[in-house]
C-alpha cells in the first residue's frame, strides 16, 4: 500500500459494518484496497497532488452489498423471455402470450415468474395449446422449482403417460394418467428441456457481464451463484450448467467480472443428485479452481433436500393444512424410498462433501427437511472433526424448529436468509402449512438473539428481482402482502439487517478477511446511497436510490 491516497470520499455518512458498527465522514483508496476511514481531517492528510476528490454531496456509504443466495445464470436467461409475472389469470396469460408469439420467432418459448394463483386457476398443457398449439412453451414458476409446459414441449422431449416421476419430482397428470404439462421440481423441469438446443459458453459468459451490470445497478459487490453445475446441464438450455462454470472462467480470466462470486457446484444428472453423482463428479475433478478466489470461488457443494411448500414438495413433519395426508418428501432417493432410506442417502452424501473438504449449501423448507440435514451434518462433524466448515442451511428460518435452528451457531451452522419472499408467502402460507408454523416463520429476531449467523439473499431466480433493500425493509418491518406488519415482535434492527447483507454476507463466503465491512486493508468494495437509511422512516428503505457501486477501487455504476 501506498502512503497516498488514489481517492477519496468525502462529504457522506459511512456506515462501516465493522464490529462496532461505526460511523465515519470519509475514506481513502489506493488502487483496490481502503486505506483510511474516519473524521474528514484524518482522511485528507492522505491527499497527494495526483489523489482524486470525489464529492459525494452528502451520501450514504455501505461495504458492497452481497447477495448470499442467488440463481444469477438462470434469472439474466429468462430475463430474455416472455415475462408472464404480471398475468393474474388465466385469460391474461393467454392474452400476454398470443401477442408475444406476434413477434418471437425462438424455436422454443420461455416464461418466467409464473404465479401460483394461475395454477390454482387450474392452469394446464391444454390453455396453453390454445394460443401455442405447435411451439414449444414453457412457462418456469416464479420460485424456479417447476414450469407448465404446452402439449408441444412435452412431445418434443418425449414426456407422455409413460413416463415416470423422477427423482425428487412429480410429474402431475390428468384423470387419465397423461401428463398435464405441471412439472414439479428440478428433476421433473429438466425432462422438459430435454429437447432444446443448449447455449454455448459465449453466449452465457455475455448474459452473465450483462447480469453482473444489472447488478452493480442495485449496489451489489459480490454473490453466491447458488446452483451451478452439471445436474443443471438440461435445464433451459443449460444456462446454469457445466458452460456457466466454463463461462465464469473466462470472464475471470479475461477480467470481465464486476461482482466477486461464489459458485455453489450443483452435482447430479437431469436434476436427480445422488452419492454415486457425487462421487462420480468429484472423482473427475469437475468441480473447477479459481486462479483468483477475490474474484470467483468455488468452495461450496449445493444440495436440495426438498422442494417448496406450495406444491407440497417440502418436507414436513407434520400434514399439510391443506393436503391431510401428505407431509412432502425429500429430494434424496428413489421415489419409493422410505423415509429411513432417504435420510441414509441424505446423509451419506452429506458426508461425502464434507468429508471432501468443500462447504455444504443446503436448501431446507420444511421443518423435517431443516432437522434431517443438520443432523447429517452434525454426523459428518462428529465422524470427521474439521475446523471452520461454515456449512449453510438455505431457507431454513422458513418452517424450521427452534430446537434445530438454535442449534447451528454453536455447530457453525450459517442460515442463509431471504426475509423479502415472505411478504408474499404470509397470508398464503396459513392455508397450507397451517397457523401454528406459519405463525412463526423467519423468527429473525429469536435467531440473532441465539447467536445465529443469517446471511441475506434474493434467491431471484424468474420474475422481479426481489434488491436488498426490499430484503431489508421486510426483515425490519415484516410487511405482509397485504402492508400489515405479520409478527413485528420476530423484526430486528435496521442495523442487524444491514450486517445480513454486508459482513454477514462475506463470512460465509469466507472472505471476511477481504470485504464485508469498510475498514482499512480491505477491498475497496462500496454501495453508495442517496439517503441515509439511518435518517428516514423504514416504510421508506426501498424508496432509497443506488447513485454509485465500487468494485476493486473502480466505479462500476454510477447514476
Amino acid at each position: 500500500m501506498t502512503d497516498r491516497a488514489e481517492k477519496i470520499y468525502y462529504n457522506c455518512t459511512i456506515a462501516t459494518a465493522d464490529a462496532d458498527f461505526r460511523f465515519a465522514e470519509a475514506l481513502a483508496t489506493d488502487e483496490e484496497r481502503i486505506l483510511a476511514v474516519g473524521s474528514k481531517e484524518e482522511v485528507l492528510a492522505l491527499r497527494g497532488s495526483q489523489t482524486e476528490m470525489i464529492d459525494l454531496e452528502g451520501a450514504f456509504v455501505l461495504p458492497g452489498i452481497s447477495d448470499s443466495h442467488l440463481h444469477a445464470s438462470d434469472y439474466i436467461h429468462n430475463m430474455d423471455h416472455f415475462p408472464c409475472d404480471a398475468c393474474r389469470t388465466i385469460a391474461e396469460l393467454q392474452t400476454a402470450l398470443a401477442e408475444w408469439l406476434r413477434t418471437d420467432d425462438s424455436s422454443w418459448v420461455i416464461g418466467n415468474g409464473l404465479l401460483q394463483e394461475l395454477l390454482d386457476e387450474g392452469l394446464t398443457a391444454g390453455d396453453l395449446d390454445t394460443v401455442a398449439p405447435d411451439v414449444p412453451v414453457v412457462l418456469i414458476m416464479w420460485h424456479g422449482h417447476g414450469c407448465v409446459a404446452n402439449s408441444a414441449a412435452l412431445r418434443e422431449s418425449g414426456i407422455d403417460a409413460g413416463t415416470q416421476d423422477p427423482p425428487g419430482g412429480i410429474v402431475r397428470r390428468d384423470r387419465n394418467g397423461a401428463p398435464n404439462g405441471i412439472m414439479e421440481e428440478a428433476s421433473a423441469l429438466q425432462l422438459v428441456f430435454a429437447g432444446m438446443q443448449p447455449l454455448t459458453v459465449d453466449a452465457i459468459a455475455e448474459k452473465l457481464k450483462r447480469m453482473q451490470r444489472f447488478m452493480n445497478a442495485m449496489g451489489y459487490t459480490a454473490y453466491t451463484e447458488s446452483t451451478v453445475g452439471p445436474a443443471n446441464n438440461l435445464r433451459e438450455g443449460g444456462a446454469s450448467g457445466e458452460a456457466c462454470l466454463q463461462a465464469y472462467r473466462k470472464l475471470l480470466e479475461e477480467n470481465e467480472l464486476t461482482c466477486r462470486v461464489s459458485v455453489g457446484f450443483y452435482s447430479g444428472r437431469g436434476g436427480k443428485q445422488s452419492f454415486e453423482y457425487l462421487k462420480e463428479d468429484l472423482d473427475a475433478g469437475a468441480v473447477p479452481e479459481s486462479s483468483d478466489e477475490r474474484w470467483l470461488s468455488f468452495h461450496m457443494l449445493k444440495f436440495f433436500c426438498d422442494g417448496v411448500e406450495t406444491s407440497h414438495t417440502a418436507w414436513m413433519k407434520q400434514d399439510y393444512g391443506d393436503a391431510p395426508g401428505n407431509r412432502g418428501r425429500s429430494c434424496f432417493g428413489d421415489q419409493d424410498a422410505t423415509d429411513e432410506e432417504q435420510v441414509a442417502e441424505l446423509r451419506r452424501t452429506l458426508k461425502l462433501a464434507h468429508d471432501s473438504g468443500y462447504q455444504i449449501g443446503i436448501h431446507t423448507v420444511g421443518n423435517r427437511a431443516v432437522q434431517e440435514a443438520l443432523e447429517a451434518i452434525l454426523a459428518a462433524q462428529a465422524e470427521n472433526p474439521r475446523e471452520d466448515c461454515r456449512h449453510c442451511l438455505i431457507h431454513a428460518d422458513n418452517f424450521g424448529d427452534p430446537e434445530d435452528l438454535y442449534r447451528c451457531p454453536a455447530n457453525g451452522v450459517v442460515i442463509s436468509s431471504q426475509p423479502n419472499l415472505a411478504a408474499g408467502m404470509f397470508l398464503r402460507d396459513l392455508e397450507t402449512v397451517g397457523q401454528e408454523l406459519s405463525g412463526r416463520m423467519l423468527p429473525l429476531r429469536p435467531l440473532v438473539d441465539a447467536g445465529v449467523t443469517l446471511c441475506g439473499g434474493s434467491d431471484s431466480i424468474a420474475g422481479p428481482f426481489h434488491d436488498w433493500l426490499e430484503g431489508i425493509r421486510s426483515a425490519v418491518l415484516r410487511e405482509a402482502s397485504d402492508g400489515n406488519s405479520y409478527h413485528p415482535e420476530y423484526s430486528i434492527t435496521l442495523r442487524e439487517a444491514i450486517l445480513m447483507y454486508t459482513a454477514n454476507g462475506a463470512w460465509q463466503e469466507f472472505a471476511e478477511k477481504e470485504r464485508g465491512t469498510i475498514e482499512p486493508g480491505k477491498l475497496a468494495d462500496l454501495t453508495v446511497l442517496d439517503r441515509n437509511l439511518f435518517e428516514i422512516p423504514p416504510e421508506t428503505i426501498t424508496d432509497a436510490n443506488v447513485i454509485r457501486t465500487v468494485v476493486n477501487g473502480k466505479t462500476v455504476f454510477q447514476a
